[in-house]
């Protein structure tokens, strides 16, 4: 038992001082509470910024009833998603650091004369000049208070009107009824898409072709945007969308594929292989025929005849001839005692005998 309590005494005794050890330590601070949004303005609630850039053209952009931002001035443009929830993030920012007004020098932070001036409402923000200790910090001034913020929102407040353009050329959810190109027409009958009128040749005109081709045309976005400069057009494309007409001037399609909006004093430069989806119907492709799967039939190899050369006529005499030299060449052969000739019999045997001594004595 003694020895037990004396382990939960040692114990007790090393936790105390791990305790005192962190509280104690220098350097070891308990975080700093997380800051406030940089102001009490709601984004989503913005319906209206007003942009004021030093020796340029203020710029006002405007929150429609489908919540989609258009460019009213100096342009009539819907405007750039992107680049406009970029500058609202400046409103619930949390990474910035106050200064104290009393170690504020507004003409040595440019925001006497700031360089560029957001209103987002009624809420104004002005822009300052950098940190000169680490440049991804900018100053800004809301009322009288100044701040030291993380700069990720000034490229997207700088700029020509036209940057602030949104890269769709027809906008936000776009519904055509109708389209009229060059090289075809076509109209949507109780949603089913018809072609009017065709001017090329071997295309496909199937229903799903040309709802393709509408599709391409609602979902095109252009590659920049700049301002409409007067050039002689090559054609002329007329969309309707609902109430409202779109007709674009064909600036250019080769080097560059160029559609111009003139009375919106803008043009969009588009990737060159969107000439063909957008003003050409794809071309047929040609029928590929598969071979039927058959036994395969080995046909008997004819013979060719041979022709024989006609017989050459003999001469009679000459055979004679030729007979009378053959049998002479019988008679003078020498005769094969070996083997008798079956036209001829042997000769006969001849018997001699011996003649008596006493006749030879005598």
């Amino acid at each position: 038992m003694r020895k037990g309590w004396l382990l939960n005494l040692v114990l007790l005794v090393i936790v105390s001082l791990l305790v005192l050890l962190a509280i104690f330590t220098p350097g070891l601070e308990k975080p700093a509470p997380e800051l406030p949004s940089l102001t009490e303005l709601n984004a989503k609630q913005v319906k209206r910024i007003r942009i004021e850039q030093a020796n340029k053209e203020s710029i006002e952009l405007v929150k429609d009833a489908q919540a989609t931002w258009q460019i009213t001035l100096p342009l009539a443009v819907e405007a750039n998603d992107f680049r406009i929830n970029s500058m609202l993030e400046l409103l619930s920012t949390k990474k910035y650091k106050k200064l104290e007004p009393s170690s504020v020098k507004l003409d040595e932070l440019q925001l006497v004369t700031p360089k560029v001036k957001v209103t987002f409402d009624n809420l104004t923000v002005a822009l300052g000049t950098t940190s000169p200790v680490n440049e991804t910090m900018r100053y800004v001034q809301i009322g009288q208070a100044v701040s030291l913020v993380t700069d990720t929102f000034y490229e997207f407040m700088t700029g020509e009107p036209v940057k602030f353009a949104s890269l769709s050329i027809l906008g936000k959810n776009p519904k055509i009824t109708e389209l009229h190109t060059p090289n075809y027409h076509l109209t949507s009958e109780n949603g089913v898409w018809k072609l009017v009128e065709n001017k090329e040749e071997n295309v496909e005109t199937s229903a799903d072709t040309l709802n393709a081709m509408v599709d391409n045309w609602q979902h095109t976005q252009a590659i920049s945007v700049s301002l409409y400069q007067e050039s002689p057009s090559q054609g002329e494309v007329l969309l309707k969308l609902g109430d409202r007409e779109l007709k674009f001037q064909i600036i250019s399609i080769a080097p560059e594929f160029v559609l111009a909006l003139p009375e919106k004093k803008v043009q969009y430069q588009l990737a060159n292989h969107q000439v063909e989806k957008l003003l050409h119907l794809p071309i047929k492709k040609a029928a590929v025929t598969t071979p039927t799967p058959t036994e395969e039939v080995v046909a008997p190899v004819e013979e060719s005849p041979v022709e024989e050369a006609p017989a050459e006529p003999v001469d009679p005499n000459v055979f004679l001839d030729k007979e009378d030299e053959d049998a002479e060449s019988v008679d003078d052969a020498p005769a094969d005692l070996s083997q008798p000739t079956p036209e001829t019999a042997p000769p006969p045997e001849v018997i001699t005998q011996p003649m008596p001594e006493t006749s030879m004595q005598q």
